[in-house]
C-alpha cells in the first residue's frame, strides 16, 4: 500500500507540483503514520479523533494517562514521528467525519466540552478539518444515514434546506441552527469560529514545531509552537476549575496574551508570570 501510495503521489506531484494530497488510512496510530514514507503530504490523524481518540479521552476519562499532561506528550510524539518518515509531513487533525458519530455525543451533549474539544483540535499542527455540523453539535450515530443529516441551517426558515439521505432516522438535535447560534456570542458556533479566527492570525498554530513546556500541574499544559523565527506558547487548562499557571519570562521570551479561547464570557489575565486561566480555557501567549 505504501508503495502504490508513492507512486500516486510521484506522479500528482509530476502533474502539478504544488497538489495538495491527503489520505485515510482508517488504522491505529503506529500503523497510519508509516505511510508518510510514501511522500504524500497529509494523513488524517484517526489518533486524536473519534469516539476513542486523544482528545475525548483526554476530556471523558481520569488517570495520568488522560491527563493534559499526556495530552501535550502525544502531540510532540505524533509531530516528531510523522515528521521522522517524511520531513514535510503536514498532519490533518479532523474529529469527526461522514463515517463516524457526532462529537456532541461523545460528551453527552455538554456544551463546554464540545467547544473546548473544537478548540483542541483547531490549535493542534497541520491542515485542520471541519466536518459540516459539527461546528453547531449536530447530532448523529447509529446507521451512516444519521451522522449524514442535512445541516441545521434553521427553524423557521425551510427554503433551501436539503432533504435527508433515503432511511435516515428522525435526528433530535439539541442544540440550535445556525440562524439562532450567529447571535449567540456563547453558542458553539461562534466558538469554533473563534478558533479558526485565531488559526488564521497566528501561523505558528499550523505550522509551528512543537516543544513540550512541563507544568505542575497535570489537569494543564503547555506547547511551543516555533515556525520562520517566531514562537507562540499555548496553554491548556483542561480541568472544570478555575488554574493559575506560572511560565518563567526567562525561559521563554512572551510579553502578553495574543488570544484565548473561553467556554464562556471568562477571561483569563497575565500578571508578570502568573496566568490565571477560566475553566476549561486556551491561551495563546507571545
Amino acid at each position: 500500500n505504501i508503495e502504490v501510495l508513492k507512486w500516486f503521489t510521484d506522479y500528482c506531484k509530476s502533474v502539478k507540483k504544488d497538489c495538495y494530497l491527503v489520505a485515510e488510512v482508517w488504522d491505529g496510530f503506529s500503523a497510519f503514520s508509516k505511510y508518510y514514507q510514501s511522500g504524500i503530504d497529509s494523513l488524517f490523524n484517526f489518533s486524536f479523533g473519534q469516539a476513542t481518540g486523544k482528545i475525548t479521552t483526554t476530556l471523558n476519562m481520569a488517570g495520568s494517562t488522560n491527563s493534559a499532561k499526556s495530552y501535550a506528550d502525544a502531540l510532540c510524539f505524533a509531530q516528531k514521528t510523522f515528521l521522522s518518515y517524511n520531513p514535510n509531513a503536514i498532519d490533518a487533525p479532523f474529529f469527526t467525519n461522514h463515517d463516524t458519530g457526532r462529537a456532541a455525543g461523545y460528551f453527552s451533549y455538554n456544551a463546554d466540552k464540545i467547544k473546548l474539544a473544537w478548540g483542541m483540535n483547531l490549535t493542534m499542527s497541520g491542515s485542520a478539518f471541519v466536518y459540516y455540523g459539527e461546528e453547531i453539535g449536530m447530532t448523529g450515530s447509529g446507521r451512516d444515514e444519521n451522522k449524514r443529516a442535512p445541516m441545521f441551517w434553521s427553524n423557521s426558515n425551510k427554503e433551501g434546506m436539503t432533504n435527508p439521505p433515503p432511511n435516515m432516522e428522525t435526528q433530535e438535535n439539541h442544540f440550535a441552527p445556525v440562524d439562532e447560534q450567529l447571535k449567540d456570542n456563547t453558542s458553539i458556533l461562534n466558538y469554533v469560529k473563534r478558533a479558526i479566527r485565531l488559526r488564521n492570525e497566528n501561523p505558528e498554530l499550523a505550522r509551528g514545531i512543537l516543544t513540550n513546556i512541563p507544568l505542575e500541574d497535570e489537569e494543564t499544559c503547555a506547547v511551543l509552537k516555533s515556525y520562520d523565527n517566531s514562537s507562540i506558547i499555548v496553554v491548556y487548562n483542561l480541568s472544570e476549575t478555575e488554574k493559575q499557571v506560572t511560565i518563567k519570562k526567562s525561559d521563554f521570551a512572551y510579553d502578553r496574551i495574543r488570544g484565548y479561547l473561553s467556554v464562556n464570557s471568562q477571561e483569563p489575565k497575565l500578571d508578570g508570570e502568573t496566568l490565571t486561566m477560566p475553566a476549561y480555557a486556551i491561551v495563546i501567549l507571545k
